[in-house]
């Protein structure tokens, strides 16, 4: 359905205050009428840690910018599947996430995408497939949160210290979800939310001529 029209709403009920919390939702409505229906988030808060910018921002928290991920990866699965041929009616959205399990595993899907990898490249998206395989948690495409992975790029760092090594881990793996999402695998890509940096290699380092000389010094003794 093109004719919904999405947006947060925070604390519907009235009663949040600095001591109690209270729920964002996002409520979906049909253009043009009053009609809607909302999805808790499932994040609750105080008052004073919520914010209209942007729709939505978590303030004044310590897990604001998990809080904020998870609000708009709530968020994007609602709209995808409201623009979906699953949505024939606005009260089918409070399913939006029952309706298709993504049960999907994600090690098999890049296995099969791995076939049509060129001969140089497939070393390094073997060594991708290792390390989701060592971190474990993505299972299925219903693993593919933004915690998720925040976690698995905290786990790629304890092994690789090279920013734009970091940086071809996250590419690859961005474009196989890319593509599962194309194929209606899942509905959702963390990467939506994840930010990554390219990182730059250390310029090599030349000894200088003084340096070289004390070297073969050195060997002649």
């Amino acid at each position: 359905m093109d004719n919904i029209v999405l947006r947060f709403v925070f604390d519907k009920k009235k009663k949040a205050d600095n001591s109690t919390t209270g729920l964002l939702q996002v409520e979906a409505r049909l253009k043009g009428t009053n009609k809607s229906v909302y999805i808790s988030t499932g994040i609750h808060l105080l008052k004073h840690q919520f914010s209209d910018k942007n729709g939505f921002t978590c303030v004044k928290h310590e897990r604001a910018g998990q809080i904020n991920a998870k609000a708009r990866e709530v968020y994007r699965k609602v709209e995808a599947f409201s623009l979906s041929d699953k949505c024939h009616k606005i009260e089918d959205i409070k399913n939006y996430d029952t309706v298709q399990s993504y049960s999907y595993s994600v090690t098999e899907y890049i296995r099969e995408r791995m076939k049509f990898v060129t001969i140089t490249s497939l070393q390094k998206h073997s060594n991708l497939l290792n390390k989701i395989d060592e971190f474990g948690a993505f299972r299925t495409f219903a693993d593919l949160t933004y915690i998720n992975l925040l976690d698995f790029d905290a786990f790629l760092r304890t092994t690789i210290k090279s920013q734009p090594t970091l940086y071809k881990y996250h590419t690859y793996f961005k474009s196989y979800i890319n593509m599962a999402v194309k194929a209606e695998l899942t509905n959702y890509s963390p990467y939506y939310d994840f930010q990554f940096k390219r990182g730059q290699h250390k310029d090599p380092v030349f000894l200088t001529e003084d340096e070289l000389h004390k070297i073969e010094k050195w060997k002649r003794l």
